[in-house]
């Protein structure tokens, strides 16, 4: 029999908060690029990417758990943190190469 993990709603803010900001680095990144401000891009890119390998430790601890024989409770509030995360790691890909295509586009325009 296993048991039960009850995620609190601590882990849950975090997941939900991280994934936000990371993803409001991102789109700043995106912005800066359409400006051609190439330091401020890279930066910005690293520390949402520090966010983002932060709050998918938390994430990863919890798939662990489960493979490990323990259910983890999935309630409405931890789905929805799920969301957020994938939508944060879904927005890095496309915003990255978006900064990549916005590059060219400004080298295009001198």
């Amino acid at each position: 029999m296993s048991n039960v993990k009850k995620v609190d709603e601590e882990t849950i803010v975090t997941i939900i908060a991280s994934a936000g900001e990371a993803n409001g680095m991102l789109q700043q990144a995106y912005m800066e690029a359409v400006e051609g401000n190439y330091e401020a891009v890279e930066e910005l890119l690293k520390k949402a990417d520090e966010v983002l390998v932060k709050v998918h430790e938390v994430q990863t601890d919890l798939i662990q758990c489960e493979a490990g024989g323990d259910r983890v409770e999935m309630g409405l509030l931890m789905v929805h943190a799920q969301d957020h995360l994938m939508n944060a790691m879904l927005s890095k890909q496309l915003i990255t190469n978006m900064i990549e295509m916005q590059k060219t586009i400004n080298q295009l325009k001198k």
